[in-house]
């Protein structure tokens, strides 16, 4: 953020301090959320924005590099707004963003991501704005969550849904790339470069390579898979959401 940025922000932080209506959740309302931008928290997340969409109408806000992933969830369950870079107030991308949202009202803006964006509330003019704690995201947020994700649930009384319930994969798709891999079950996943002995695990092995596949084929590969082994990023969520076998580099586990 540079200092012209900077200085817009603080100055016009005036503009944030109306009172706004007591919290009641009713159905029907719009909800933006700015995602995490790590995929893993993100999955963490899923859970919750699950829930939500119960009650309203769900718009994330995603980087684009998320557009891939994005492909293997259910188109209907949410809406979707990509941006480019880190958003920051007084640039081109948002005034192209402030334009396409200008005709759409939102009962809600949500931020995800620690520390929270302040060029958000200039872009979503949201009555209800709700960020993880921090005494500086105040006024731009009026409301200051404490804890983590969890503590949203509890907030809005929502009981989380099975993030699996978001994903959608093709049939076809997924039994054609089990044909291509000669993928025969029990299959395990393997994350890394760490070897793993025979004793541990004497079924299939796949091999991720992170530079010579398409994010949402991995994905689609670990869905297939019966279990996973390896670094505990995104791919170890996930292996977690559809509830895979965890296997540890040591006999008996």
């Amino acid at each position: 953020m540079n200092l012209l940025q900077s200085l817009y922000i603080k100055f016009n932080r005036r503009r944030f301090k109306s009172s706004f209506r007591p919290i009641g959740l009713k159905r029907g309302e719009s909800f933006f959320i700015s995602v995490p931008r790590k995929l893993n928290d993100f999955l963490e997340s899923l859970s919750f924005l699950t829930a939500l969409r119960k009650v309203g109408k769900v718009f994330l806000f995603a980087p684009q590099y998320f557009a891939d992933f994005f492909s293997i969830l259910n188109p209907s369950i949410f809406n979707t707004i990509y941006y480019e870079k880190n958003l920051e107030v007084l640039t081109g991308e948002f005034n192209i963003l402030k334009t396409k949202l200008n005709d759409m009202k939102f009962n809600y803006l949500i931020e995800l991501n620690q520390p929270a964006n302040l060029a958000l509330p200039y872009l979503v003019p949201a009555e209800k704005r709700i960020s993880f704690y921090d005494l500086k995201n105040y006024p731009y947020y009026n409301i200051l969550a404490r804890g983590e994700i969890e503590t949203l649930s509890s907030f809005f009384s929502l009981e989380n849904e099975d993030p699996r319930l978001v994903f959608k994969f093709s049939k076809t798709e997924l039994k054609n790339l089990k044909k291509a891999l000669s993928l025969k079950s029990p299959a395990l996943f393997i994350n890394g470069k760490d070897k793993i002995e025979d004793n541990v695990w004497s079924g299939t092995k796949i091999f991720f390579e992170k530079e010579k596949q398409k994010l949402s084929d991995t994905f689609k590969i670990l869905y297939l898979c019966d279990a996973y082994y390896g670094e505990k990023d995104e791919f170890y969520v996930f292996a977690q959401i559809f509830e895979k076998q965890i296997i540890n580099n040591e006999p008996g586990n």
